[in-house]
């Protein structure tokens, strides 16, 4: 709607986004001050902000509304993006036994059996914190399947009349794109057999791990997007998700209700299912008709055919 018609709404947006303004640019004139003060080099800390005014010798008004533009991004642009990025990964960790499994173990190896959050947190703050996080290579094959299975953003791309960007399909049509908006559906290519085999669509964090990975090509995996304008805050997501794992995964069972719960037998257990990986009692799908129309599903159970590239012609059962 535009903003005229909900006046009340885009005037609290207003204030509210002058507030947090005045609060983050207070911030960063402190930060700026204590680096002045104290002579503060980047190797001493790993904030971003002292990072991004570790060469800045004077702090100029466009410099601090810059700062403060790129905290905001860091701050709230990538925070539904890793909300939903764990909220996937700890449905997998209840449904893939052997991956919950890996994840605590290595946890154990890398921080000791002792669970508390305040231990795990004194251990990733202390100096060998960040060999720790990187150390994580289970858990960032985990992170790397999800985000390949159910990727949480998208992106799109306008060409200009004139340019003649024309692409080639498989079949070696050619189609010319100007003054067209083209849409990268992540979905689809994360899950193409021809790149991932007959797992395409199975959860299975060990193919980042295996000899195989040098088969995958880069372009295949783009949850954040390539090139120029890939995500700015990829690196910062991928470590805070690690963290957020290393902090909660050993003190919680993680349980999935509603759509997708887990199926049991007659004795009240699990049902082991293809991949190692729990029945489920009903889909799990998106309720977007967007991402229905784009992604169509999120799992199959056994080898699929489709009539082209873009096409799906019934929905992707969750097991």
């Amino acid at each position: 709607m535009p903003w005229w018609l909900m006046q009340r709404t885009e005037m609290k947006r207003r204030r509210l986004g002058k507030r947090i303004n005045v609060l983050l640019k207070d911030m960063i004139r402190q930060q700026y001050a204590k680096h002045k003060t104290h002579g503060l080099r980047h190797d001493q800390s790993r904030s971003i902000l002292s990072l991004s005014l570790q060469d800045t010798d004077t702090l100029s008004r466009e410099l601090v509304d810059e700062t403060c533009d790129q905290i905001k991004m860091f701050l709230l642009a990538g925070h539904d993006t890793t909300s939903i990025t764990l909220g996937w990964i700890f449905h997998w960790l209840s449904r893939t036994p052997r991956t919950a499994i890996a994840v605590r173990s290595e946890l154990d190896n890398l921080l000791g059996h002792e669970a508390d959050p305040e231990v795990v947190r004194a251990r990733l703050m202390s100096s060998d914190g960040p060999d720790l996080v990187r150390r994580m290579s289970y858990i960032s094959a985990v992170v790397k399947e999800t985000l390949r299975l159910h990727p949480p953003a998208a992106t799109a791309r306008y060409t200009k009349h004139g340019t003649g960007f024309t692409v080639r399909t498989p079949a070696g049509e050619k189609h010319c794109l100007d003054g067209m908006i083209t849409h990268n559906c992540e979905g689809l290519i994360q899950r193409d057999p021809a790149i991932y085999g007959d797992s395409a669509h199975y959860f299975k964090p060990e193919r980042w791990l295996n000899d195989d990975n040098s088969n995958i090509p880069a372009s295949a995996w783009r949850p954040f997007e390539r090139g120029p304008r890939s995500c700015i805050g990829q690196e910062f997501a991928m470590i805070e998700i690690r963290v957020v794992i290393a902090v909660i995964v050993r003190r919680f069972d993680f349980v999935k209700v509603g759509l997708g719960e887990l199926a049991f037998d007659a004795k009240n257990r699990p049902i082991l299912g293809e991949g190692g990986i729990y029945a489920a009692k009903s889909l799990l799908y998106s309720v977007s008709r967007e991402s229905l129309g784009c992604k169509l599903g999120h799992f199959e159970s056994e080898p699929h055919t489709d009539d082209g590239p873009y096409r799906r012609d019934r929905l992707m059962p969750d097991q």
